[in-house]
C-alpha cells in the first residue's frame, strides 16, 4: 500500500478533487492488471487509512467502489469500475470525493459512483490518497473545505 497525506486539518464540508492515473508499465508490472483502487480518505488520522471517511474507486481486483467509515463498509457499487482504457491509454481520471451536511458521495469523470447518508457524520481530519498493489501518479489535487483547523504537521512558530 502507498499513501500520501496532505498536511492541514480540516472541518465541516468538503471535496477533493484529484487526478490519479496508473503509472506506465514497468518491470514485471501489468497495467491491465493495476487500474484500480484509485483511493482517496477524508476526516482520517493522518497515518490509517482506515480512519475517517475512505472512498475505495475499483478494490477487490478492481470489481468493488465502496465507502467505509473508520474501516466498516457503509456502501458499495460493485457495478462501478475502473474502465481498463485508462490503463492502456495512461490517462488520468478525475474524481472527487465530497462530504456535504450528512451526505458523501464519490464521482468519476462527473459522474456518481457511491452515495452515502451518514446520520452522524465525521467533523474533521486530514485528507489522504492511497492505493493498493497498484503504482499510480497523482498529477494535480484540489481541497475544497469550509475550514482549516490547526494541524499536528505544521511548524510552531
Amino acid at each position: 500500500m502507498a499513501s500520501i497525506w496532505n498536511k492541514r486539518c480540516y472541518a465541516g464540508d468538503i471535496a477533493v478533487d484529484y487526478y490519479m492515473g496508473v503509472k506506465h508499465k514497468g518491470p514485471g508490472g501489468d497495467e491491465q492488471q493495476r487500474t484500480r483502487d484509485l483511493n482517496a480518505v477524508i476526516f482520517g488520522d493522518g497515518a490509517d487509512v482506515n480512519t475517517g471517511y475512505t472512498f475505495i474507486m475499483g478494490g477487490v481486483d478492481g470489481v468493488v467502489t465502496s465507502l467505509l467509515k473508520n474501516g466498516e463498509v457503509v456502501a458499495q457499487a460493485p457495478e462501478v469500475v475502473v474502465p481498463r482504457l485508462y490503463a492502456v491509454h495512461h490517462q488520468c481520471p478525475r474524481l472527487r470525493a465530497e462530504k456535504v451536511g450528512h451526505t458523501l458521495r464519490l464521482y468519476f469523470e462527473g459522474r456518481l459512483a457511491i452515495e452515502y447518508e451518514d446520520p452522524e457524520p465525521i467533523g474533521s481530519g486530514y485528507v489522504g490518497l492511497w492505493t493498493r498493489n497498484s503504482a499510480v501518479c497523482v498529477p494535480r489535487v484540489t481541497i475544497y473545505a469550509e475550514s482549516e483547523t490547526d494541524s499536528r504537521f505544521l511548524a510552531a512558530p
